[in-house]
């Protein structure tokens, strides 16, 4: 897969097929660093969800969790699914050395989500167009955060340096892979409403781990992108672009 991922830029179809076959190959860490994570999470929401007064106080208490908590789940798995391209799954890493390695880069990858968001947000603020331009642009901080080792702003250029010139493309693909994330997580959800409310961490945890695909894309994603392209647009990465 490695020779695969350095040859030519994937399609959305390349991105899919290698995401499973890693997804698959490495199902049993992927699935512990999830359960290690996400669990604590879930029960925590399912314990403060009777407390909310509105739907959009217990979505913001989601969004504070797995910005502070999931990007550990997701740091874990970019590991994983590098480690296993460059060894071609002979030598699989344990999920606790990916889960080590992520909380190594936790501090880092927080301050530069926030930095991230901050530009977003100002962007968001002047018009909405731009916001979503560069929350695209800002689509692999984990990844290059997590595999990388540079953070900050950096990390954010390093990011955009990818992006740059395949925009549409890449905001195709993760557009398609959300999609898909978000139907079957809707579905999984919808089914639970008529089950237990303690199934709901169940349930919850089900769709996180499902959900690890998106994540596994996106990091064959970025990987890819990351083998094919030149040299000198690289340098740019210091730049303020």
């Amino acid at each position: 897969m490695l020779k695969a991922i350095q040859e030519r830029e994937f399609s959305f179809s390349d991105v899919i097929a290698n995401g499973w076959s890693v997804y698959s190959q490495q199902f049993k860490a992927i699935v512990m660093i999830t359960l290690i994570v996400y669990i604590p999470i879930n029960i925590i929401l399912y314990m403060v969800a009777g407390y909310m007064n509105s739907f959009q106080d217990f979505m913001n208490v989601i969004k504070i969790l797995e910005g502070l908590f999931g990007v550990i789940a997701m740091m874990g798995i970019a590991v994983v699914v590098d480690h296993a391209i460059q060894n071609n799954d002979n030598l699989p890493i344990s999920w606790g050395a990916a889960l080590s390695k992520a909380f190594s880069r936790w501090g880092s990858c927080l301050t530069t989500s926030i930095l991230g968001g901050i530009i977003i947000l100002g962007l968001t603020f002047l018009l909405i167009i731009p916001g979503v331009i560069w929350s695209i642009y800002y689509i692999f901080i984990v990844q290059i955060v997590a595999l990388r080792e540079l953070g900050g702003k950096t990390a954010l250029n390093y990011s955009k340096s990818l992006v740059k010139g395949r925009w549409w493309k890449t905001f195709g693909i993760m557009f398609v892979l959300a999609l898909i994330n978000g139907g079957i997580g809707f579905g999984i959800g919808y089914l639970s409403t008529s089950l237990p409310g303690t199934i709901s961490i169940i349930t919850d945890t089900l769709i996180d781990i499902i959900a690890a695909f998106y994540t596994v894309a996106t990091t064959i994603l970025f990987l890819n992108l990351d083998y094919v392209s030149v040299e000198p647009k690289k340098i740019e990465i210091m730049l303020d672009l």
